[in-house]
């Protein structure tokens, strides 16, 4: 029975909304494997929008996440499954449900039934070949410059496809219909060159594999005999890549393991268990005062939770549920009041209590879950710690990444040197209402603050205190921000602001009292506390340099990975080509377990701009590095001008050139992104970018709020973040109030003039794909600094803007002034919230002193389009 098919073959609204995304996203596409990209990024958004009101659809869901989480990890090694793989694989073969359907099936059972229009018919079209279509061995039966012509070994259908391996080669790939022209087919998955038997021999072991499971070939081809089969056997039997001839190589048959690279002994059935447990329910106690609170100011969860019936003190919730309201009492308490203000703190440490009693059943349930209240924390390689100094009214904060696997006693060395003490006196750690100190230290009521990892001390509770010199009673407030999926080995200073407090000035009174005599030397001193700092001292800034410098030399030697030798690659990636030049991508590894240390894409002639600090700051997380080693001269003169250590010429070993080449198979996904952006303004955008990235404005701000750019261009520009509780997925920037205000009230398709920046972290990066696709707009992979806009990539005025306005907003400090002067005529305002921004609509003049544009004049916004097709309308 085909249940989710007959299902949604009568939801026509949902098939509208299905096809109205797709009309809006192949505007953008122009290539036939663009155009199948937008097919299956819309089918998944469908499916996860569906999840929740259609169980099958959970079920495809959970499956794909679980096995992605498998098959394609987010760091080295790197898996030979590709991107396209997994999709193809997730939407046309992967079967699930009572009906034991695939997606590509249900979403054109749902189009058929809503008798979509000519318009529509491109779509259709689409989804009909993914249905159809299978994965296949091709023999090459000719090769041209032009084209080739392929052979499905099976039933010996020819098909004519874009020039693609060589002739005699057997090749396993997806070749899908090309919509533009007709006859014409092309590979929409990596080809994989098969070694080792011959096409009859192949021909022999597909139909005795097929026989053994009592499927027919097409059956086999199209699901395997179990649902994972052709993503392990491409798992088990990769074998590297031909960087001559760009293809994956492939090793081994099906019926042995021992005759694949990577079997382990196993055959071909699934590794991974994608099983869910079920968690139970928690019984829970509100008094009458909670019950109204809950009902006055988060109504919709009183509607769940039952609250209006009479006389009831006792509800049930499940962890979600309870995660649910402990989020909206995080946002409501900041700005309540009076009794509100009580009721609410009582009801939030209440559910605070049950977050623990969440996380043991977590561990009961889950086997390995340290703890579910934080779960990012626990799979964090660093943390983003914001350090507070409490107890004044000056603005003294740092921010650090440290490795989670440091424990408290690393994290008061961090503390130390971040705020330039020198450990003379006593400390100890408040968290969770326990204390922690040295082992050594004669506190008393204290646990050891040693052997704990931060993962494991924050997986329940992201705040604590650090308190630090009793007599003088200094007190800072420690708040993890955001994890990282990947690791620099060493704390890493980002940002401060506000001066090193002085060791023995007297605790904060003190230390106030020494910054006002020093940033007026007209005032007497009549205690000589300025001689209790050197001359260098800066009492108005953070001493980010010193720092940063004091964490490296102090941390270096005894933590980090030890090398002596440390390889250098420069590899010509010709995956990434901007017009017809292709980028050096340089690696930086460590020469012990061959480990990635530093990598990052640049052109020869930027090298010592973007190359040289890419291995500086590698070489910060090595421990007693004596050389680098290259492979060839003119890079090793390069080097030699910027780093005192010994530099070599000799040929990297092979397990660097593997490094390389498997990045590089990564980077192919993204060749087409980067052809049309010229070079000094993708070099530019990406540092911005980068620098974005670790830029601390970000943390201070929510996305309920934005910023007003004005004096860059003719218009102000509104700035806004994509993402929420602090993690920042993106940046968005409006060119004109009318786009802004169409966004935040949801008239999306009204919306033509904003893009979106999103950079290179894998996580961030998908929750970003993840937004896009729910509005209808185009999606691209996660691994690069890009800017997205409705018509596709970003064009180069798009890029040069993006990186105006990055340069911009790191010159601004949150917090200080609502309008501040940033450069020449350029100011910034903040906060404005989405309400505002019909009064500001409202109040907004033309720029004073601008003459009158003609209507076939360039139009003014500098969208190269002319005026009466651009702003006119508008004016």
């Amino acid at each position: 029975m085909q249940f989710v098919s007959n299902f949604l073959s009568n939801q026509n609204e949902v098939a509208e909304q299905f096809l109205s995304n797709a009309r809006f996203s192949l505007r953008a596409a122009s290539t036939a494997s663009e155009k199948y990209e937008v097919a299956i990024g819309v089918s998944r958004s469908f499916a996860d929008n569906f999840a929740e009101s259609l169980e099958p659809l959970e079920e495809w869901c959970n499956t794909v996440a679980a096995v992605e989480e498998e098959y394609m990890p987010s760091g080295p090694p790197f898996s030979p499954i590709t991107h396209k793989l997994f999709e193809h694989w997730a939407v046309a073969d992967l079967k699930f449900g009572p009906g034991n359907e695939t997606l590509a099936e249900c979403v054109e059972a749902m189009l058929k039934g809503s008798k979509p229009t000519k318009a529509d018919q491109l779509a259709l079209t689409l989804i009909s070949n993914l249905t159809e279509s299978r994965i296949g061995f091709y023999e090459v039966k000719k090769s041209g410059s032009k084209q080739s012509v392929l052979e499905d070994i099976v039933d010996g259908t020819s098909y004519q496809c874009d020039p693609l391996g060589r002739k005699g080669d057997l090749l396993l790939t997806r070749l899908l219909p090309d919509p533009d022209n007709p006859g014409r087919h092309f590979a929409a998955t990596e080809p994989c060159l098969l070694e080792g038997l011959n096409k009859q021999g192949w021909i022999e072991m597909l139909r005795h594999e097929a026989e053994s499971h009592e499927l027919t070939v097409e059956e086999l081809l199209k699901s395997g005999h179990d649902r994972l089969c052709w993503l392990e056997y491409v798992m088990q039997a990769y074998r590297g890549i031909s960087t001559e001839r760009g293809l994956i190589l492939l090793s081994g048959n099906l019926t042995d393991p021992e005759t694949r690279q990577h079997s382990d002994g196993a055959d071909l059935s699934p590794r991974y268990n994608v099983s869910e447990p079920q968690l139970p329910v928690l019984d829970f106690q509100l008094t009458l005062g909670q019950r109204k609170l809950i009902a006055q100011k988060f109504p919709a969860m009183a509607e769940e939770l039952e609250l209006e019936k009479s006389g009831r003190r006792k509800v049930f919730l499940e962890p979600e549920t309870l995660m649910e309201l402990r989020q909206h009492l995080s946002e409501f308490l900041p700005t309540a009041k009076g009794s509100d203000l009580t009721v609410g703190r009582s009801l939030a440490n209440d559910l605070d209590d049950r977050v623990h009693e969440i996380a043991e059943i977590f561990r009961e349930h889950v086997p390995g879950v340290e703890g579910e209240a934080y779960a990012w924390v626990v799979g964090a390689e660093d943390l983003l710690f914001r350090f507070t100094l409490q107890d004044t009214d000056l603005e003294v904060v740092r921010y650090v990444k440290v490795p989670s696997d440091y424990d408290l006693l690393d994290l008061h060395e961090v503390l130390q040197r971040t705020f330039g003490w020198d450990s003379s006196h006593l400390h100890y750690f408040e968290i969770n209402e326990d204390r922690f100190t040295a082992p050594d230290s004669p506190l008393e009521d204290c646990y050891d603050e040693e052997d704990i990892p931060l993962s494991r001390i924050f997986s329940d509770v992201l705040t604590g205190e650090y308190h630090y010199d009793l007599g003088d009673s200094w007190r800072v407030k420690i708040e993890v921000l955001r994890g990282y999926s990947w690791g620099d080995a060493l704390p890493l200073f980002l940002d401060g602001i506000g001066p090193n407090p002085v060791e023995d000035c007297g605790g904060t009174p003190g230390f106030e009292e020494l910054l006002r005599l020093l940033k007026n030397p007209k005032l007497k001193d009549r205690d000589d506390r300025r001689g209790m700092v050197d001359e260098d001292y800066d009492p108005h800034h953070c001493p980010s340099a010193e720092i940063q410098k004091r964490l490296i030399d102090d941390f270096r030697d005894d933590w980090g990975s030890d090398g002596l030798e440390v390889y250098v690659k420069r590899h010509q990636a010709e995956a990434f080509n901007v017009q017809g030049k292709p980028l050096d991508v340089v690696f930086v590894v460590e020469s012990q377990e061959f480990q990635i240390v530093g990598c990052h894409p640049c052109y020869r002639s930027d090298e010592a701009e973007v190359a040289v600090p890419v291995i500086r700051e590698a070489l910060n997380k090595i421990r007693h590095p004596q050389a680098l080693v290259v492979e060839d001269k003119d890079f090793a003169k390069l080097l030699k001008k910027h780093f005192d250590l010994k530099v070599k010429v000799k040929q990297s070993p092979p397990e660097v050139n593997q490094i390389a080449r498997i990045m590089e198979s990564e980077f192919a996904q993204d060749r087409r992104y980067f052809e049309q952006i010229p070079q000094d303004i993708l070099s530019d955008f990406a540092q911005a970018a980068r620098h974005y990235y670790l830029n601390p404005l970000w943390r201070e701000i929510s996305d309920s709020e934005l910023f007003m750019l004005e004096g860059l261009t003719p218009r102000p520009l509104l700035i806004s973040i994509l993402g929420n509780g602090g993690t920042e997925h993106g940046l968005s920037v409006f060119e004109d109030l009318d786009s802004a205000i169409a966004t935040f009230e949801e008239r999306l398709r009204e919306v033509d003039s904003y893009f979106f920046l999103t950079y290179q972290e894998e996580w961030a990066a998908i929750q970003l794909r993840r937004e896009l696709e729910s509005r209808g707009l185009p999606t691209l992979p996660e691994s690069a600094p890009l800017v997205l806009t409705p018509r596709g990539l970003g064009q180069s005025r798009e890029y040069r803007l993006t990186t105006e306005v990055l340069h911009l907003l790191m010159k601004y400090k949150v917090g200080s002034k609502k309008k501040q002067k940033v450069g020449d005529g350029v100011t910034v305002t903040w906060p404005i919230l989405p309400a505002d921004l019909h009064k500001l609509k409202a109040k907004q003049t033309p720029a004073a002193g601008k003459s009158k544009v003609g209507r076939n004049d360039p139009c003014w916004c500098g969208s190269g389009k002319k005026y009466k097709k651009c702003h006119l309308g508008e004016d």
